[in-house]
């Protein structure tokens, strides 16, 4: 902008003096051209001033521009340090990032991992509730058993006592009876009787198949022999059940193949199913 202010001072010195001389070479009033020349003059000094106010102002202008651009210049510098420095910390946060998601998925697998062996050991807890459940439940079925056994062993003892109190009870009554019939076959020898009770046929066995009461309130044992196992009126026979002796009967009636007897002594209620021997088979 300086050049182009001298330029043009340099244009209007130059007019000026075309003027001048032009002034002078077609004017023939000295005065008037003096005068006009002065006017030139002055307009060219005008001129002039104004040139170089205006290259001082464009100067000073200049000044402030430079001013401006230096600063500018001073701020890019610092945006670009800035801009440098912001690069360099996305870097590291982009590197960070990277690290934390590496991080994360390491962490994930150590989740599902560590969740994986928690479920396991919930599974294997609840198989082992289970199981020990279970070895609870049976050991509690155990000793119920156990405990069952143990009072059912008890019971039986209890009544193999009343079982064996029973049978020497029963014997004693038996060899009572034995020898009160001893006594009355003897004291029938004695008198001259010639009356005795058939005997039932050696190895003779059958079983009771009906129990019931008469009218004169006797107990009626029907079995199935008769006639045919050579069965006879009178004939005395024992009832017993395994190895317990049930009672004695006396036969009141023979069939061909059935007979009804009335129980003549009794150690336990007479069943069906109960068997029947000869009365001397050893009872």
């Amino acid at each position: 902008m300086h050049i182009l202010t001298k330029f043009f001072v340099i244009i209007a010195a130059m007019l000026s003096v075309l003027l001048a001389g032009l002034s002078i070479a077609y004017t023939s009033n000295a005065d008037a051209l003096r005068q006009a020349v002065v006017t030139e003059r002055m307009k060219a000094q005008e001129a002039a001033a104004a040139a170089s106010a205006a290259t001082a102002g464009a100067g000073e202008e200049l000044a402030q521009v430079r001013d401006v651009l230096s600063a500018v210049e001073e701020e890019k510098r610092g945006l670009l340090a800035e801009v440098n420095k912001l690069t360099s910390e996305k870097t590291q946060l982009a590197a960070d990032v990277k690290k934390l998601e590496l991080a994360s998925q390491g962490h994930d697998a150590r989740i599902e991992e560590f969740t994986a062996l928690v479920k396991a050991f919930l599974e294997q807890d609840s198989l082992r509730s289970n199981e020990n459940q279970t070895l609870r439940e049976k050991e509690i079925a155990y000793l119920r058993k156990e405990i069952e056994l143990g009072e059912r062993i008890n019971e039986l003892g209890s009544q193999l006592e009343v079982s064996q109190e029973t049978n020497r009870t029963l014997q004693e009554q038996l060899a009572d009876m034995r020898d009160r019939l001893g006594n009355l076959n003897s004291s029938n020898i004695a008198s001259g009787a010639a009356f005795s009770a058939p005997r039932a046929p050696d190895g003779f066995r059958a079983t009771v198949t009906g129990v019931a009461r008469d009218a004169a309130g006797k107990m009626l044992v029907s079995i199935d022999a008769g006639l045919n196992d050579r069965l006879q009126k009178q004939m005395k026979l024992s009832i017993v059940r395994g190895s317990s002796w049930v009672g004695s009967m006396t036969l009141e009636s023979v069939n061909l193949n059935d007979a009804v007897g009335v129980i003549d002594l009794s150690n336990l209620d007479v069943r069906a199913g109960d068997t029947v021997e000869a009365s001397d088979a050893g009872w």
